[in-house]
């Protein structure tokens, strides 16, 4: 195998893919903050003088913008932590006006972010009872199956706008034009959607929606509960924090000005933005769903539901999946294009009849000519004691060669695998030390 390996430095950064999870900050959002950082320091909330009145003055503007891509006045927009936040609030903070008016019972879906499903199970904690529906098989929710859940005793209905995982739209217009009972409140968590799909969450009978800055590249830390008035009446949410009576005694606490406004125009980006930004996710997917189709996968969800920026895809016969060991929390997993699956599960399919193939392992910072194909072992650390090896291959070239007969596996170290063989690389990992080698198998 000598003759198809060399040394190479440096390695290079991998492309980020996972802007679902979280975006980088959009360079000119990252001026504007710092700026509020450094010069315009000044306490929202301390308007007797220049400093503090500059910075009222420049968060009641980012909330005009937040706004504004929703439909919302300015004194709707309640400046949280997040989304995370922002779901409790709205959840958690009606649970007073459920129980003062006899309504116990709230109407979801199981396809909720956990922080909607934990917030639901504190409310069940103190009585409330949570009907949760399930999704088709189109990834989407039935919107007559969740109003044919509403109840005379309901007091929320809370539905995602799109779903984090599969990327699939759920039908909140629809169920905001069912809705008759005046007495029942909508909410949706937003934060997939907000600044990419801007109808849903500017229905006049969303009463609730939650919306996240580190989605839209603006920084983490801050989002904003939208609390839509209805017949000029607020929402009775009330207040999970309390001291200081910001944000219209809502939200307490002093306003991070510096991220408020970084989220403010972050806002206003996507908004100016959002054609240019469909057209680039829509030429990516495109990409990503040849390549999906040339290994045999599987798109899931009804595609016409899809979002652009999200793509969600599963193989049975995956190939070139990669072991990718990197202790994260207390387990590890297995990575490939369109799988994933626990270290457990893998455990158990080996143990289930070993239908595994090791086709290489290969040392750490080395690469491996194969028929013009370079395959890049890369090292990374992640934190002081976490140790990761990732292979990484031009993947469409790598199809192309591979379902052409042109790439012949056996010219790398080629053994069946064995359970004992993945045992003893995790416990090299959970010791602290770096791994030496990776393995790539295909089933």
């Amino acid at each position: 195998m000598s003759d198809h390996r060399r040394k190479i430095v440096p390695t290079e950064t991998p492309v980020y893919f996972d802007h679902a999870a979280t975006t980088p900050v959009d360079p000119r959002v990252a001026e504007l903050v710092m700026h509020h950082m450094v010069e315009e320091f000044g306490n929202a909330g301390s308007r007797t003088h220049e400093f503090g009145a500059r910075s009222a003055a420049a968060s009641e503007d980012a909330r005009r913008q937040v706004g504004e891509i929703v439909d919302s006045e300015p004194a709707e927009v309640v400046f949280t932590s997040g989304a995370t936040e922002a779901d409790n609030l709205a959840i958690i903070g009606l649970a007073r006006h459920g129980i003062e008016h006899n309504r116990r019972h709230i109407v979801s879906t199981a396809i909720e972010h956990k922080a909607v499903l934990e917030s639901l199970d504190v409310l069940s904690g103190r009585g409330f009872e949570v009907d949760l529906i399930s999704p088709g098989r189109s990834g989407a929710v039935d919107a007559t199956k969740v109003l044919d859940a509403v109840r005379a005793d309901t007091l929320l209905v809370s539905v995602m706008q799109v779903n984090n995982e599969t990327g699939i739209r759920q039908p909140i217009e629809a169920i905001a034009d069912g809705l008759d009972d005046p007495a029942v409140f909508l909410h949706s968590d937003g934060a997939q959607g907000f600044g990419k799909d801007l109808a849903p969450l500017r229905h006049p009978r969303l009463d609730l929606s939650s919306v996240s800055g580190h989605k839209v590249y603006a920084p983490k830390g801050i989002g904003s509960l939208i609390v839509r008035r209805r017949d000029r009446k607020r929402p009775p949410v009330e207040p999970l924090l309390w001291g200081g009576g910001q944000e219209r005694g809502l939200r307490a606490g002093t306003l991070p000005v510096p991220l408020v406004v970084g989220f403010g125009l972050a806002s206003e980006l996507a908004s100016n933005e959002e054609s240019k930004r469909r057209w680039h996710c829509e030429t990516i997917r495109g990409q990503v769903l040849e390549l999906v189709a040339a290994l045999g996968g599987t798109v899931n969800g009804d595609p016409d539901l899809s979002v652009p920026h999200i793509v969600n895809a599963s193989s049975g016969n995956a190939v070139g999946e990669v072991i990718e060991m990197t202790q994260g929390g207390c387990d590890y997993t297995f990575e490939a294009i369109g799988l994933k699956a626990t270290a457990e599960q893998a455990f158990q399919m080996l143990q289930n009849g070993g239908t595994a193939t090791v086709i290489g392992m290969i040392p750490v910072g080395t690469m491996v000519e194969l028929h013009g194909v370079d395959f890049l072992m890369e090292k990374k650390i992640q934190g002081s004691n976490m140790g990761s090896n990732r292979f990484r291959v031009d993947m469409p070239r790598f199809v192309d060669f591979y379902l052409s007969g042109k790439l012949h596996l056996d010219q790398m170290i080629s053994k069946h695998i064995q359970l004992s063989d993945v045992n003893e690389a995790l416990d090299t990992l959970k010791t602290g030390q770096e791994a030496r080698h990776v393995i790539m198998f295909a089933q």
